[in-house]
């Protein structure tokens, strides 16, 4: 709560495994899901996994957080994501880790093709 008063956004990773729970969902002062990669990995070939994906998308978004996919691999897997309103993507298919200087190269460059 502290950290939130003064502006710090919190996420709560890895959701879906683990210990995140639903019921740490309406307790923790969050701001964003991200998904877990395991549900994302092979979204495109799974209909459990889109529906496990679509659902946490629209709760997150009910609960007025913003939803990250993590482990975006592929063309497939981000446009179902797109579809579905995730609101933000990370994975190998969009770019691997970079370094600031990088980052800043990729960002102009990923501007003018999106």
């Amino acid at each position: 709560e502290n950290l939130k008063a003064i502006g710090v956004k919190i996420s709560l990773d890895d959701y879906g495994v683990g210990q995140t729970s639903l019921g740490r969902l309406k307790m923790l002062p969050i701001d964003e899901l991200k998904l877990d990669k395991c549900f994302i990995l092979k979204l495109d070939e799974s209909q459990k996994d889109q529906f496990i994906v679509q659902s946490s998308i629209t709760l997150g978004h009910q609960l007025g957080f913003s939803v990250v996919a993590e482990g975006v691999e592929t063309v497939g897997t981000l446009a179902l994501l797109k579809q579905m309103q995730c609101d933000h993507a990370q994975g190998y298919y969009l770019s691997r880790p970079l370094k600031a200087d990088q980052l800043e190269l990729w960002l102009e460059e990923y501007d003018g093709v999106h």
